[in-house]
């Protein structure tokens, strides 16, 4: 008697798939950071969509040193542990590595490009092209309100409105979605890490 047609069925020979932190476990998918980009520190969403991470310009960086990089937002760009990577920028080409922690080798080139100061916000991203782009905005005046300072951080430059409407601005630029209470939002920016803005909404 013939046996029924069909595709044969070998369950007992079903291959067990490694788990993804093991060695031999699906090394074509993309490194999963212990932070999404979303939970990670400085790191915050433009109206473009896109997640830019604040670096907060140092003399050594003016001066060619190397730029750390979160894990969650070298991840979003696309590199893995153990990587080294070139990027396109306006100011030529950069490199990105991960060894022991990721960073971008020196973005002193990248600083001179669009003016930066020591104190200064640079804000990176990549674009669709595999481009790296670059926003650079001065530092807060000192005497300026805390909810100025607060909104600069995150990328902001328009002027400052009330602790509830910036509260509102800074969820949006976290991926918080929907009216947000500032005890939530605290709470959020704490997970993350964000102290300096934590300390500008007390």
């Amino acid at each position: 008697m013939e046996p029924p047609a069909g595709p044969p069925v070998f369950q007992a020979f079903t291959p067990v798939t490694p788990p993804a932190n093991e060695a031999n476990g699906e090394p074509e998918r993309p490194y999963q950071p212990l932070k999404d980009v979303s939970q990670t520190r400085r790191c915050f969403r433009q109206p473009d969509g896109r997640w830019w991470l604040r670096i907060d310009v140092t003399a050594e960086q003016l001066a060619g040193g190397e730029c750390p990089l979160p894990t969650g937002f070298a991840a979003y760009l696309g590199l893995s542990p153990g990587e080294t990577k070139t990027v396109r920028s306006a100011a030529g080409e950069l490199t990105m590595t991960w060894h022991g922690r990721p960073a971008l080798v020196s973005i002193a080139q990248l600083l001179v490009d669009v003016g930066a100061k020591e104190g200064g916000h640079l804000f990176l991203t990549l674009s669709d092209e595999g481009v790296l782009r670059a926003r650079h905005l001065p530092v807060a005046a000192q005497g300026a309100e805390k909810i100025t300072k607060a909104l600069r951080l995150v990328g902001y430059t328009a002027p400052g409105g009330t602790k509830e409407q910036a509260a509102r601005v800074i969820a949006t630029r976290i991926g918080m979605t929907g009216p947000v209470p500032l005890p939530d939002l605290l709470a959020r920016l704490r997970e993350r890490g964000d102290r300096d803005l934590l300390e500008l909404l007390d």
